[in-house]
């Protein structure tokens, strides 16, 4: 027997961005995202290979110019207007609580901040957005973009409005 597409049945098309949509509602049950759009579409994401040393958070010179490449990966790739570009930084060393979301946070933010200075044009002309998230531990951001247990991350996701 087929099954039917009824008005409380929505069919899965994109399994990933599907799965990073169920992270983003289970995590928007404890804390705001302000800039999370629900109906948005997954353009890209990546792992990337920055990386900080336990309680760090600022980025290494090596991290920067990963980031400013990127940007420029992502000026040739993106065509979408409005699109939303989110750093999700992650903490695993730190000791479960407060620090560890502050720390992730940190370092997502001055990412964040690396990306924006290198897209400063498509932000203005292309309405683009670069929002960061901090994920604390970030299990299953982690498990989401395949990275390995108890590694410091930087996540970067590109989704569009649809």
């Amino acid at each position: 027997m087929e099954e039917q597409d009824t008005p409380n049945h929505q069919r899965v098309i994109d399994a990933e961005g599907d799965e990073l949509r169920r992270i983003f509602d289970r995590m928007t049950k404890d804390m705001d995202v302000a800039s999370w759009d629900p109906s948005a579409r997954l353009l890209g994401r990546t792992l990337t290979p920055v990386s900080f040393a336990p309680g760090q958070t600022e980025l290494s010179a090596e991290g920067r110019e990963y980031l400013r490449k990127l940007a420029g990966t992502l000026k040739q790739d993106v065509s979408a207007k409005g699109a939303e570009i989110l750093v999700v930084g992650l903490a695993a060393e730190e000791p479960e609580g407060r620090e560890r979301r502050l720390q992730s946070a940190r370092r997502a933010a001055g990412a964040a901040q690396v990306l924006r200075d290198a897209l400063t044009d498509d932000i203005r002309q292309r309405g683009w957005q670069v929002n960061a998230w901090g994920a604390g531990k970030g299990a299953r951001w982690r498990q989401a973009f395949g990275g390995r247990a108890g590694a410091t991350y930087l996540l970067v996701a590109v989704l569009a409005k649809q």
